[in-house]
């Protein structure tokens, strides 16, 4: 009766502590002398218990499934110029492996495959062509604002027209670049030349000019035109570089007053520039977009069958048949690792 018991709110850990981790389990003389970082440790029961993810077969697997894209799909119908790889999606696999008998006869025998290297040439060259051709047109219409602004300054000092604009003026400059209004801006500055008696002369060379800038803007509209609407249909980007280029052709062509194939005096050298340029560069050009438009309908008329009627109501069949491959060709040996037991 007289013998000294261990008190147990020293801190020293009883002989029947539970397992750490699960403090529902507690008593509570035990939970203070716990430290924290034992009482709150995470410990899931075995029914919840989740298993680590085992990687000691993803080669095995990776091979297999390499060998069945290699078995069952023989290109890439679609653009083929890609591999068929672990980089296709679930979705592309079964796109490729449902196609009708038709695609897959003609990506056999090479037809398909020519037919994607025509298009993707010419839908190099009709890019390559474009931006060559709106480049050397560019560069003539540079050359007639420099020669506009040489009879701008004639008229600012002899005739007095302080609301003649320079294609030069830093101020306008960049909305020029930006929203084609160096047009305007020659219209506008025609208009005051013309209703001055003394710059009489000035203002002949000025409509000229602007017959010659008609002309670029034609030969510009006729290729964004082409541009818009055989090759680049659903761009709205380009459906509205069309629209403002025809624009900007309309209001040259009537401030010039005439055919613009009548172009004379300063304007002649730069419309010879634009004939030249129509003549070569930009010939070769229309017929690419033809050729280009050609040959992706006809792409489009063979792909508007892709689906045969059997492939349409088995769209799955990709699954299934490789969840059945991997099944036949690995075997698993290993047990499974849990997480814990307790």
């Amino acid at each position: 009766m007289n013998v000294k018991r261990q008190n147990l709110w020293t801190g020293i850990k009883s002989y029947d502590t539970p397992t750490p981790g699960r403090h529902q389990y507690y008593k509570v003389h035990h939970a203070l002398a716990i430290p924290d970082e034992v009482r709150w440790q995470v410990r899931m029961c075995e029914h919840v218990a989740v298993s680590q993810p085992g990687l000691s077969y993803k080669d095995d697997v990776e091979k297999s499934i390499l060998q069945f894209l290699k078995k069952r799909l023989n290109q890439d119908y679609m653009g083929g110029n890609r591999d068929l790889n672990l980089n296709l999606s679930v979705k592309e696999s079964e796109f490729l492996f449902n196609a009708s008998d038709k695609i897959k006869e003609m990506g056999a025998s090479g037809e398909l495959a020519a037919l994607h290297a025509k298009c993707a040439e010419l839908d190099d060259s009709v890019t390559g062509g474009y931006l060559k051709v709106m480049d050397a047109l560019d560069r003539t219409l540079q050359q007639i604002n420099e020669t506009e602004d040489d009879i701008y300054d004639g008229l600012r000092d002899n005739n007095d027209l302080e609301r003649v604009r320079l294609h030069s003026d830093a101020k306008y400059a960049f909305f020029d670049a930006v929203g084609l209004s160096a047009g305007n801006r020659s219209v506008e500055n025609l208009t005051l030349a013309q209703g001055c008696d003394a710059a009489a002369s000035e203002a002949e060379m000025l409509r000229q000019l602007v017959g010659a800038r008609a002309a670029v803007m034609q030969a510009k509209a006729a290729v964004a035109r082409d541009f818009a609407t055989r090759v680049a249909s659903d761009d709205v980007a380009a459906d509205a570089d069309m629209r403002e280029m025809e624009k900007l052709r309309d209001d040259l062509i009537a401030a010039y007053g005439d055919d613009v194939s009548k172009v004379s005096g300063e304007g002649t050298i730069f419309k010879e520039q634009v004939d030249e340029i129509s003549s070569g560069d930009l010939a070769t050009l229309m017929d690419d977009v033809h050729a280009h438009e050609e040959a992706f309908n006809q792409r489009s008329e063979i792909y508007a069958d892709y689906f045969s009627e059997e492939t349409t109501l088995e769209v799955e069949n990709f699954k299934v048949e490789l969840l059945r491959h991997l099944a036949g060709s690995i075997i698993v040996k290993d047990h499974r690792n849990r997480y814990q037991r307790e």
